[in-house]
C-alpha cells in the first residue's frame, strides 16, 4: 500500500530534523519557498550522548523546547534557508562570473554562518515557542529520545504543515534581518 504523497513528504521532513552546519552541496540545490522546507539533512544521535532523563520535568517548558530545538538541529535550518535564497541572487551569480565559484562559495558560507550565529538565540526562541504551541515539553523530549517510536511522533508528522506555517509567519522578521546581514556582508566582500 503506497502512502499519500503529502504524508510521505511530511515523514521525510520529520526524519530530517537535524543538521550540523551549512551544507556545501546545498549551494547548488534548488531554492525553496517555505521556511521549514529547509529541513536538516543529518541526524544527531542525542540519545547516545545525552541521557533521555536529562529532559525531565525539572526544566521549564521553554527550556525543554529550546533543548529539543538545539539537539534536533532545527535551529540550524536558518542557514539552509539563507543559502537557498542568496545562492541565486544577482549579487552571488555576478560574483561567480567575476571571481569563480570556489571563492564565492567560501564567502557565502562565511556570511551565512555569521548571520546564523548573530540570530541564533532569537531564531531558537521563536522555534521553541512555535513547537510549544503544539506540544508539551515531555512530548518533545519523547520525540527527541525515542524518535519514530515515540507515541508523539505521528502527531508531529500530522502537524508539520501547521508548524511550517507558524515558523514562516513568526520567523519572517528574523529571517529578513538575517538575509539582509548576509547580503550586506557579501556586498563588502565582493567589493573588496
Amino acid at each position: 500500500m503506497t502512502l499519500d504523497f503529502t504524508v510521505r513528504i511530511k515523514r521525510i521532513a520529520i526524519s530530517m530534523l537535524a543538521i550540523s552546519a551549512v551544507s556545501v552541496s546545498a549551494f547548488a540545490a534548488p531554492a525553496s519557498g517555505a521556511l521549514f522546507a529547509a529541513a536538516p539533512k543529518s541526524v544527531k544521535r542525542p540519545a547516545e550522548t545525552v541521557s533521555p532523563y536529562s529532559f525531565g520535568l525539572e526544566r521549564s517548558q521553554q527550556e525543554t523546547a529550546i533543548r529539543f530545538i538545539e539537539y534536533a538541529g532545527i535551529d540550524k535550518n536558518l542557514s539552509l534557508l539563507l543559502l537557498n535564497d542568496v545562492k541565486t541572487s544577482a549579487q552571488v551569480t555576478d560574483a561567480i562570473d567575476r571571481i569563480g565559484f570556489e571563492a564565492v562559495k567560501a564567502k557565502v558560507v562565511t556570511a551565512i554562518k555569521r548571520a546564523q550565529l548573530s540570530n541564533k538565540a532569537e531564531w531558537t526562541e521563536m522555534l521553541a515557542t512555535v513547537y510549544l504551541n503544539y506540544f508539551e515539553g515531555t512530548e518533545l523530549s519523547s520525540i527527541l529520545t525515542d524518535r519514530e517510536s515515540s507515541p508523539f511522533f505521528a502527531k508531529m508528522v500530522e502537524l508539520q504543515t501547521a508548524i511550517s506555517h507558524d515558523v514562516d509567519t513568526q520567523g519572517k522578521s528574523i529571517y529578513k534581518r538575517a538575509r539582509q546581514q548576509v547580503l550586506d556582508l557579501l556586498t563588502k566582500e565582493f567589493a573588496a
